[in-house]
């Protein structure tokens, strides 16, 4: 299965003063809880342990979020907290159940659902050609 690269504006800096856009490996994925489902995108993360998306995302699905396994995690330059929940995540027209974590603090941060080893890379073979802009997924058998 193929997918584009999205490409997101940004503004030039001194070290890089002309670039006028970014890539980004963001997939369209379906989350499942239950007999609730969400279409939504994930940035693909090969630096992130686990899959967190926002807590937001948990509400909606009706997740009882603060039953889940409760667990700090640790970003780049910022600590979340995160309860972890067993749903069912769909990419394509392949399924798959795993733990995520859904965080309060993302919605603080406006970061996107991550998508990361455990949950996500475990489960799938990920080629990344940035120059053609291109990510290409294969299910492990």
């Amino acid at each position: 299965m193929k997918f584009k690269y999205s490409k997101f504006p940004c503004n030039p800096t001194e070290l890089f003063p002309h670039q006028r856009s970014v890539l980004r490996p963001i997939i369209n994925i379906v989350i499942k809880y239950k007999d609730q489902r969400l279409p939504l995108l994930a940035l693909l993360d090969t630096g992130a342990d686990l899959c967190i998306f926002p807590a937001s995302v948990g509400e909606y699905l009706h997740i009882p979020l603060d039953q889940g396994k409760r667990m700090e995690i640790k970003g780049i330059s910022a600590l979340a907290i995160a309860y972890f929940h067993e749903v069912t995540l769909g990419i394509g027209g392949w399924e798959h159940n795993c733990l995520v974590g859904f965080s309060p603090d993302f919605d603080k941060m406006n970061v996107s659902a991550i998508l990361g080893h455990h949950g996500f890379f475990d489960h799938y073979e990920v080629l990344f050609n940035y120059k053609k802009e291109i990510i290409e997924i294969k299910k492990i058998a």
